[in-house]
């Protein structure tokens, strides 16, 4: 069957907003016995018309052959494609404006996907500092065992730290052959907000890195502690205290940013720090706090930069 009756982008002569097409594209209710939205797909096979279309459909999966043109790919196994998906990842390429889209299981699923797509033995990659730690492990860990390395960027804003690191990139992978197959950033970086008007590289001003333990914030119950590490690094020759205060909070339910004297919730924290050690940040909680989704701005400030990182906590009844 065509694809192209459920994938129409115009009604007449006018184009349809993606808003619009929200409710519908990617998706002919006929497929599914007249189903107006799509139903839940609880199924790991699908059924082939006959052995030729079985076939063809493992070869369009697979990439050995395309299929025709308005035919899709055709219904394999839910591993590969499924309707659900498929009706998803068409409505995200649309809201998007891209071409296409893609979902996985997990953020790392799709992290590693993209690399060993744009990866082979002897590339190299060009990568910002920091990323999410389950990346920054695969490109240390894991890709070296294939000859793939990377040259790290802790200044990325920085056109001639970037342009820098780009040379050193390919000048490691033309000596073995490859080439630079990848450019990986964050933007925010995980873990680290850089401060206003402050460099972060190598050969930069004086300058430290802030980080939070973890990163994605807490889940406890009512009358539990939650602990976060936050982590500073010294950058360029950084010296001198680092202090700590946290300066604002919110919740989902009221997201318009509250002064740090009104939070409801105990917080103890060292009123500073030095770059390297690292310090604990508590969140007491007693039985009679509101359950809910708070965020806290931690704020540090040293040698003249002052940089913010965001805190998140989940406070639940069980």
């Amino acid at each position: 069957m065509s694809t192209d009756s459920y994938h129409k982008r115009k009604l007449g002569n006018r184009v349809l907003q993606p808003e619009t097409q929200m409710m519908g594209y990617g998706y002919d209710p006929a497929l599914s016995e007249g189903s107006l939205k799509p139903p839940i797909f609880l199924t790991s096979t699908f059924v082939f018309r006959n052995a030729q279309d079985g076939k063809d459909f493992f070869d369009y999966t697979s990439g050995r052959r395309q299929p025709p043109p308005g035919q899709a790919a055709g219904l394999v196994y839910s591993r590969f494609n499924n309707p659900n998906l498929e009706v998803l990842e068409d409505r995200l390429g649309l809201w998007e404006g891209g071409e296409s889209a893609a979902v996985f299981s997990s953020g790392m699923s799709a992290i590693s996907t993209t690399l060993w797509a744009y990866l082979k033995p002897n590339d190299s990659l060009l990568m910002s500092e920091p990323l999410y730690g389950g990346t920054e492990t695969l490109i240390d860990k894991t890709l070296p065992a294939f000859g793939i390395g990377a040259v790290r960027v802790a200044d990325a804003v920085n056109r001639e730290a970037v342009m820098a690191g780009a040379k050193q990139a390919l000048a490691i992978a033309r000596a073995k052959g490859g080439k630079v197959g990848l450019l990986v950033t964050e933007t925010p970086a995980t873990g680290a907000t850089p401060g206003p008007g402050t460099g972060t590289g190598t050969g930069g001003s004086p300058d430290f890195r802030l980080a939070v333990n973890p990163a994605d914030g807490q889940t406890i119950t009512l009358g539990q502690a939650a602990d976060y590490t936050i982590n500073t690094q010294a950058l360029n020759g950084f010296s001198g205290p680092i202090a700590l205060r946290v300066v604002e909070w919110s919740t989902q339910r009221f997201p318009d940013p509250k002064p740090a004297d009104t939070l409801p919730l105990n917080v103890s924290l060292p009123a500073s720090t030095t770059a390297g050690v690292p310090a604990r940040l508590r969140i007491q909680t007693t039985a009679g706090d509101e359950v809910g989704i708070y965020y806290l701005v931690l704020e540090a400030s040293g040698g003249g930069i002052t940089k913010t990182i965001e805190i998140a906590l989940v406070i639940d009844t069980d």
